[in-house]
């Protein structure tokens, strides 16, 4: 189980941004999904479980639940350009997605 807390702008008039922005972020900073990039200000919930089916093959199941950290911070997406007002609505759950991924050594 990991999860993640991320803070901002408390004020939607002010004019500065404000919010969390990582110096140097990864492009699957929360798993997959594009429209949510690390400047987003959320709570991220990600169980996850692994299993190792052979010496050399692994499994991981994992999924990314995504809560807005206050009802008024809107939505951004990876190259931080703004896709939602969080003027228009009071729900705090984004989405969520699932992720399955194996490995294996290259040939």
């Amino acid at each position: 189980m990991q999860g993640a807390i991320s803070s901002g702008d408390k004020n939607p008039a002010d004019p500065d941004l404000e919010t969390f922005n990582p110096l140097f972020p990864n492009g699957l900073y929360y798993g997959y999904m594009d429209f949510v990039s690390g400047s987003v200000n959320a709570i991220v919930v990600r169980p996850m479980v692994s299993l190792q089916l052979s010496k050399s093959v692994s499994l991981t199941a994992d999924s990314f639940f995504f809560w807005r950290q206050r009802a008024s911070d809107g939505l951004y997406s990876q190259a931080d350009v703004f896709l939602r007002t969080g003027q228009d609505t009071r729900a705090r759950y984004i989405g969520a997605e699932q992720n399955l991924d194996w490995s294996e050594p290259l040939q």
